[in-house]
């Protein structure tokens, strides 16, 4: 187990961003960060010391109390739809950079193409969950 997980935290570190699904952010509450080490392996790359952090969520109903929105380790953007409640609007605008399309879900090659355009991400690690991983395989967007 403490392998995978060190193997989960390298594919990490060489990522540009790391994607996550809604419903495996509210189950895992994860901050998606790295030990001190790694943001050095990154710093010394000529990257950030973390990752940029993406949330995917058709609905928006997404918690601020999170963990991933108590730390400041890295940006986060949530691509999400119209259809987040205003409420949840206006808590995680404070906390996140939010990409609302006005599709009924959110289109993953559009969120792709905006994150290379617009953040510069090359390399995407997609850290679940398995609707998430499963939709970016359909579309044939994982390498």
């Amino acid at each position: 187990m403490r392998r995978r997980r060190q193997h989960l935290f390298r594919q990490r570190a060489l990522a540009d961003a790391v994607l996550i699904g809604h419903t495996s952010l509210k189950r895992d509450n994860v901050r998606l960060g790295l030990s001190v080490e790694l943001q050095e392996a990154r710093t010394r790359r000529g990257q950030s010391r973390c990752p940029l952090r993406v949330i995917v969520s058709n609905e928006g109903r997404i918690d601020n109390r999170l963990k991933i929105f108590q730390s400041d380790i890295s940006q986060i953007i949530i691509f999400s739809t119209k259809r987040m409640p205003r409420k949840y609007q206006e808590a995680l605008k404070r906390k996140a950079m939010l990409q609302l399309s006005d599709a009924k879900r959110v289109d993953l090659v559009t969120m792709l193409e905006t994150l290379r355009s617009k953040y510069n991400v090359r390399t995407l690690a997609c850290e679940g969950g398995p609707t998430l991983f499963r939709a970016l395989l359909e579309r044939d967007l994982i390498d």
